[in-house]
Parts: structure tokens; sequence; C-alpha cells
């Protein structure tokens, strides 16, 4: 039974090898959609701001390690204040430039690559504006620092690589811990983004 197993792994392997696709550098861009939650509780009263980001970028991937530039925006909103639920006014306007550092692991299977990555993400903000305030120095109000967990599915076909990712980033800098008002007061935001990326082989 065990000499049978191992020769049915071995005719798998066999048969697998041949299909793959040698790993490649690549650079490429990326298209994203970004959820991010933010939850301010103290005494009881707890305020959360839920928000839609279309962003895209450019990227450069070195097979274990991953560099992404890319320009945000907020595309809804919803604040919500014990229990109360405010949409954005209209002229609401939220961007962001991003800069991430992946390290990721690929694994092969045919011509497609697995990678389960981990790594950060630094949000430098160009605009806040909601209603009609904006901040006067958005950059030390609302400059975040992530850390990413994730990974994603490339697709080879020739010189052109398809992909797929979903990251995890949890905010180690909300910007609200830099000014607590009360004792007690817990804030925690997160960024759930989903992306699509088309690079050329290197």
């Amino acid at each position: 039974m065990k000499n049978l197993v191992m020769a049915f792994l071995l005719c798998l392997v066999c048969a697998i090898a041949p299909a793959q696709a040698p790993l490649h550098m690549q650079a490429g861009i990326t298209f994203l959609y970004d959820h991010y939650n933010f939850v301010d509780s103290n005494r009881g009263i707890s305020a959360s701001d839920d928000r839609g980001n279309l962003a895209f970028g450019a990227f450069f991937d070195a097979i274990y390690l991953r560099a992404i530039v890319e320009y945000q925006r907020a595309i809804s909103g919803t604040i919500q204040i014990a229990g109360s639920s405010i949409d954005y006014p209209s002229s609401f306007s939220i961007s962001f430039i991003n800069a991430l550092a992946l390290v990721k692991y690929p694994f092969q299977l045919g011509s497609t690559t697995i990678w389960p990555a981990v790594g950060m993400r630094y949000s430098h903000p160009l605009s806040y504006t909601i209603g009609f305030d904006a901040l006067a120095d958005p950059t030390t109000a609302v400059a975040d620092l992530y850390v990413s967990f994730g990974g994603g599915l490339d697709f080879t076909s020739g010189s052109v690589v398809f992909g797929l990712s979903a990251l995890f980033d949890y905010n180690l800098t909300p910007s609200q811990t830099t000014n607590t008002l009360y004792p007690g007061e817990q804030v925690s935001s997160f960024d759930l983004e989903l992306g699509l990326n088309v690079g050329v082989a290197l």
C-alpha cells in the first residue's frame, strides 16, 4: 500500500511539473476595491465609520517581494453614532497615497501561482473633507501605518500575468489614538482590499 501511494505521488509530480511556468519577476498595474472600518468606543457610546474606496496603482514583483504604490479615493461612506446612521454628504472628499511592501512565498500549480503574503502599508492623506470642513493638516491627523495579511493568485498566459489578491490591513496607528479625549477610549480600524492585477513577466 505504501509503495502504491508513493507511486501515485510520483506520477502526480511528473504530470504537473512539465506544465509549470517558471517563476518570473513582473511589473504591472493594479485596481482595488477597499472597505474601511473605524470604531471609536468610550463610556458606552460607540461611533463607527464605514467607507468604500477605489484605488489604482503600479506594482513591482521580485518573486518573494512585492512593492505597490497606489492612489486611493473614497466613493461612499456612512458614519454611525449611538445607533444613528448618517451617509457622507455629496461634497465629501477623502484621498490617499498608499505604499505597500509585501513579503510573499509563491507556490506553483501548473500555470497558476498561489502566494500567501505578509507586510506593511503606509497611507499618506492628500485630502480629507467631509461636508464643507477640511482638515487643515490631514497628514498628522489621518496618516496611518498598517500590518497586512493575505495573498493572491497569478495566472500566466505567455508573458502576461493576470492576478487576483486579497489583503486584510490592521491599523496600528488609528488617528484618534494620538488625540484621545477620555481615559479608556478604545479606537480600532481595518481595511479589506480586493485587487485585480495585470502584469508583464520580466
